[in-house]
């Protein structure tokens, strides 16, 4: 599903403007953040979803819907393409990658598969190529854009494998550049992310309970730090956007790590979430101490990083994912690219997606 978020009159959020939170390509172009690539309309991109619940000021009004097999991972390339067009990657549990693009109608193109698709608006969405990346009936688990080299991505697959492709441009096609056939002992690698300085340098986290970080200008045989502090699997990696040397980890063990990449061994700080960490969203557009997590049965959490980047505190937390009878799982959650006051959180089981924000100057949500 694609959505809009709009005022209650009707019309689309704008999007904010702040030149000084822009990534830089290879070439010293300017390229948005992490996950970006909306341009002037907000969408929400997290997953099916049946039931909306609106943020003040704001509702969700649905654009095009295609349907899919069950996807793990969806994510935005970070640079838009000539004429405009947006890229979408999804990591599906068929082991197939698939981009999508997204543009206004008035650019003249037209969807791909149209009896696919149900548009119902501007923009809408098309399937550009599909991949088979892993085989074997086996998973794409997640994927990550480069923002450094925006054509670039990586693939966790669900068979210890991870691959880093080249998009082609308007993503009409991909081209495999590096394999990583055995990266963790277990079939699960749940998550892979790109270094935000450097397109050579990527992380993996699997259900082996490991981190690791890999060179690929270097032999993707041996990775070049292997942590294994993590007590059960490690679920998302989540690179600062801004801040050069902090990461930030989540796993099924109930803990947010936060570590200076210089050493990768040990943790500068951690905090208890109470839930397994499925996902992880720094706040690429608004103050960026904050960090965004999908807790599974904990519900959703902000907590901030200080400023010297040595502890972690609550900020807020939203829970109001209930269905009477049903078993809610956090899993999946964005911050408001044209509102950072807004985010986007999907539960698993009960099939809801939520639009809300936080009060200011308190810990509440509505």
């Amino acid at each position: 599903w694609v959505y809009s978020c709009e005022d209650k009159e009707g019309k689309q959020a704008k999007a904010t403007k702040n030149p000084s939170k822009k990534d830089k390509d290879s070439k010293g172009n300017e390229v948005e953040g992490e996950d970006s690539g909306r341009g002037e309309k907000c969408a929400s991109s997290d997953g099916p979803s049946s039931k909306g619940a609106s943020a003040p000021g704001y509702q969700m009004k649905e654009l095009a819907m295609l349907k899919t097999s069950a996807i793990f991972d969806l994510k935005w390339c970070p640079k838009k393409q000539n004429g405009g067009q947006v890229l979408l990657g999804e990591a599906a549990e068929d082991g197939f990658v698939t981009i999508y693009g997204t543009a206004s109608s008035s650019s003249g193109a037209e969807t791909k598969n149209p009896e696919n698709a149900s548009s119902k608006g501007n923009p809408y969405i098309s399937v550009l190529s599909k991949t088979e990346v892993v085989k074997n009936k086996k998973q794409c688990l997640s994927l990550d854009w480069s923002t450094t080299e925006p054509h670039m991505m990586i693939v966790s697959q669900g068979d210890r494998g991870t691959s880093v492709w080249s998009v082609g441009e308007n993503g009409t096609a991909m081209t495999r550049k590096h394999f990583i056939q055995e990266a963790h002992d277990i079939d699960e690698v749940w998550i892979a992310a790109f270094d935000r300085s450097s397109a050579s340098v990527v992380y993996t986290g699997s259900d082996d309970c490991t981190l690791k970080s890999w060179d690929l200008r270097e032999s993707v045989q041996k990775p070049v730090v292997v942590n294994s502090g993590h007590e059960a699997g490690v679920t998302v990696i989540s690179p600062h956007p801004h801040r050069e040397h902090v990461l930030a980890t989540g796993s099924y063990d109930e803990k947010i790590r936060i570590f200076d990449k210089r050493n990768l061994y040990r943790p500068v700080c951690d905090y208890g979430t109470g839930g397994g960490v499925w996902r992880l969203r720094w706040n690429s557009k608004g103050p960026d101490e904050q960090l965004l997590a999908a807790c599974m049965r904990a519900g959703f959490q902000i907590v901030a990083l200080s400023k010297e980047g040595s502890k972690l505190e609550l900020q807020a937390k939203y829970d109001d994912h209930r269905t009477p009878g049903v078993t809610t799982l956090a899993y999946g959650c964005d911050w408001g690219r044209c509102d950072p006051s807004i985010i986007g959180s999907c539960s698993f089981y009960d099939k809801q997606l939520h639009l809300w924000s936080v009060a200011a100057g308190n810990q509440s949500s509505s």
